[in-house]
């Protein structure tokens, strides 16, 4: 019920502010003209601290950051976003509920980090397999332990992937059917794999 209550809690700070909320996770947002140099979000800051000290919450400020993203040839120059007269870091990543967001709006690091975090989790699914584990049960636990890293928040990326981040992501499956189903081509394994796990949309 933590949650749930905490939304409650925090439900009146949207009518002050544009944000977007999860939980304790929430974004200022705002869309600025590029012939435009002035910007409100200074103003939504101090609102959102001053709700904060009514409210008696803290802000966490280490996870309190600007991400700018403009594609203008000439940007317009902003004034510094300060929390408590204390400067925000300006970045170029930030992560939002579990996906990396560039300031270019390009997904090679996260396409990166996913791949790591999969590739790692190969391991566990070769260990199985030197144990005697049946190929019907590691594809369980491919579809149910590494598929869902690789797939996670899919429809916001995916249709934006290019084709070498897009082969990087291919290149786990391929790994993982191959430990599972050596001996037998790309196109055999997926095939002998759908049996048990139905195919789903790919590019």
């Amino acid at each position: 019920m933590g949650p749930l209550f905490f939304l409650v809690v925090i439900n009146d700070l949207t009518k002050m502010v544009p944000i977007y909320k999860y939980v304790d996770d929430c974004k200022i947002f705002e869309e600025t003209s590029h012939w435009s140099a002035s910007s409100d979000v200074q103003a939504h800051l101090d609102s959102t601290n001053q709700w904060i000290v009514n409210n008696n919450m803290r802000i966490n400020a280490k996870t309190t950051q600007e991400l700018n993203i403009c594609f203008a040839k000439s940007p317009p120059i902003l004034q510094p976003l300060t929390n408590d007269n204390v400067p925000l870091d300006c970045v170029q990543l930030t992560k939002l509920l579990g996906i990396s967001i560039q300031s270019n709006l390009k997904w090679d690091l996260h396409d990166g980090t996913i791949c790591r975090k999969a590739s790692k989790r190969l391991y566990s699914l070769r260990c199985l397999k030197l144990s005697g584990v049946l190929p019907k049960d590691l594809c369980s636990v491919f579809s149910c332990f590494i598929r869902p890293v690789v797939e996670y928040a899919c429809p916001v990326w995916h249709s934006s992937l290019s084709n070498a981040l897009f082969d990087e992501l291919q290149q786990i499956q391929k790994r993982a059917t191959k430990i599972m189903l050596p001996g037998l081509s790309y196109r055999e394994r997926t095939r002998s794999s759908e049996t048990t796990h139905p195919p789903r949309a790919q590019r």
